[in-house]
């Protein structure tokens, strides 16, 4: 494979697509996840967000591109690196995020066209500097898993139920009860 390519998909942080894994669990809970109808839909739709994400860490890596050449680690990312360029790594990200905005338009329905858009949108925020915002940055990343649990309502065409949608958040407790420390009340 052409090394521009693999060093793109690397970019696009494979190993954090398993957080996608989140639209499957109202069909998995429903009973309704090996329908053929259903199994196809969620397929399509964690294929889409998995390019969106993708799309979502090229973009947090272009916001972050200097602080990332002078970072011990970082630096030895493609982009940071130079093994692809703002420009490529842009226009991937452009036609990643609007090619899946699109196909999920027509294949799987506004509704969950617009969960995508909120979610491009809600992570371009964060990458241009929300990330920085104590406690808003782990509602960001809160609010990402509850996205995909939407998503995958709408697919499945099932009413979330309260205590699906809690779950994030309590990954957000956890999350704020372990790095805030002992003097924060949650």
């Amino acid at each position: 494979m052409n090394s521009k390519i693999t060093a793109l998909i690397s970019s696009m942080r494979p190993l954090q697509w398993t957080k996608n894994g989140f639209i499957f669990i109202p069909a998995l809970f429903s009973g309704v996840l090996f329908s053929p109808e259903v199994e196809i839909k969620a397929l399509i739709m964690f294929t889409l967000f998995c390019f969106v994400s993708g799309g979502v860490y090229l973009t947090n890596d272009i916001f972050d591109l200097e602080s990332d050449r002078n970072h011990p680690l970082k630096k030895k990312r493609p982009l940071a690196s130079g093994l692809i360029s703002t420009k490529f790594a842009s226009i991937s990200t452009f036609v990643l995020q609007i090619g899946s905005l699109s196909i999920s338009y027509l294949y799987l329905g506004s509704g969950v066209a617009f969960i995508l858009f909120i979610y491009i949108i809600t992570n371009l925020f964060y990458s241009a500097g929300l990330k920085n915002v104590v406690i808003l940055d782990a509602f960001i990343v809160s609010n990402g898993f509850i996205l995909r649990i939407i998503a995958g309502t709408l697919i499945t065409e099932i009413p979330p139920s309260p205590w699906i949608l809690l779950t994030p958040y309590s990954w957000l407790y956890l999350s704020l009860s372990e790095n805030v420390g002992a003097n924060y009340q949650v």
